[in-house]
């Protein structure tokens, strides 16, 4: 990937699509792997927040493979006053439970646009976002 490319929709879809082929629990639906030009990316379960948290998410994820059972499954993935919030249902280890409770925790200070390091910040809304990125939504 090239530099700076985070903040494109390229960069969403191929995180995406990398997300659902490596993690069975990201599927929306059980996916059809014999069927040709399957779209990975569409069939990622939707995450409501900014392109700069994804590559921690993939690192959470990684992480909770061995922490989650079959039936884990994610309910919903958003942003909540400027940090994550991760629903899901079904069987986890407590320290799966705890590698989840921390990356909510630990995107309050990662930039939701750009994934640097930033501030938990309000102008009506709560936002992590670095100097950059908190200048850039003012204007």
């Amino acid at each position: 990937m090239e530099e700076n490319n985070i903040q494109t929709v390229e960069y969403r879809i191929e995180m995406q699509e990398k997300l659902a082929k490596d993690f069975w629990f990201m599927n929306y639906e059980k996916p059809n792997i014999y069927e040709d030009n399957f779209n990975w990316a569409a069939n990622c379960f939707p995450m409501e927040w900014g392109n700069g948290w994804l590559a921690s998410f993939y690192d959470l994820c990684r992480q909770l493979l061995v922490e989650v059972k079959s039936d884990f499954q994610w309910i919903q993935l958003k942003e909540k006053f400027g940090g994550a919030r991760c629903y899901y249902s079904g069987t986890v280890t407590p320290y799966g439970e705890e590698l989840i409770r921390q990356f909510e925790v630990d995107m309050e200070s990662v930039c939701e646009i750009c994934g640097e390091p930033a501030t938990l910040r309000t102008n009506g809304w709560w936002k992590a976002l670095c100097d950059k990125c908190y200048k850039e939504s003012e204007k």
